[in-house]
């Protein structure tokens, strides 16, 4: 059975992709094959199961056969319409995916850029937290500045 994954897009809306799992690729292509040594090629490859069709003969050619020729034919540029639009839409989602990704990447340079910044401020100014400070709580600092001999 083929897994489908749903990807979903703000204006593309769902579009499943269908993967082969690998017993299927095992079974459908030789051992010493590879998916990645496999190339496409513009024209699809027969299966080796089925047998090249005879013609048929021009006294045989009634009604019915040309109503299955013409029912196929329609089914065969549905079927390529079909996936011509489901190719449009995958290229369309990329190049959405590739621009968001680009978005990412600078939005990701910026905000590392702010964090050394905001770091450097932080480490180059370290009277601002003062330990004495911090345990002393709420007290004022004045307070803890008298020295004990004023009260005399």
């Amino acid at each position: 059975m083929t897994p489908v994954i749903a990807i979903s897009g703000p204006s593309l809306g769902p579009s499943p992709i269908k993967r082969p799992n690998r017993e299927q690729q095992s079974a459908s292509s030789p051992p010493s094959c590879s998916s990645s040594s496999v190339t496409s090629s513009s024209s699809p490859q027969q299966s080796p199961h089925r047998k090249q069709a005879a013609p048929v003969p021009d006294d045989k050619k009634d009604e019915a056969y040309y109503e299955r020729r013409r029912k196929n034919n329609d089914a065969a540029k549905r079927s390529r319409d079909a996936r011509r639009q489901k190719e449009e839409a995958v290229a369309a989602r990329a190049a959405f995916l590739e621009q968001e990704n680009i978005q990412l990447r600078s939005q990701v340079v910026l905000l590392k850029n702010e964090t050394a910044k905001l770091q450097l401020m932080l480490f180059s100014k370290p009277k601002l937290l003062d330990p004495k400070m911090l345990s002393a709580g709420h007290s004022n600092s004045s307070e803890q500045q008298k020295p004990e001999s004023a009260d005399i």
